[in-house]
């Protein structure tokens, strides 16, 4: 039997938007911006988005052998 207050989502996004979500995430919960992004050396350029997808491009580097 089925829940009808469950709501079933196909939300289809890429593993490099997962993990801009996850750094999003991460740089809300420190808004002060001296945490890791800034020490790991990613721009912080005032655009937390911009500075997400950047993490999210290193992780993808990461995966793939490719520092």
């Amino acid at each position: 039997m089925e829940n009808p207050n469950l709501v079933q989502l196909d939300l289809s996004i890429t593993l490099r938007d997962l993990f801009a979500g996850m750094a999003m995430q991460g740089m809300i919960s420190n808004p002060t911006g001296n945490g890791p992004l800034s020490i790991l050396g990613f721009s912080g350029d005032g655009n937390g988005a911009n500075t997400a997808y950047e993490v999210a491009d290193a992780m993808l580097k990461a995966r793939k052998g490719e520092n």
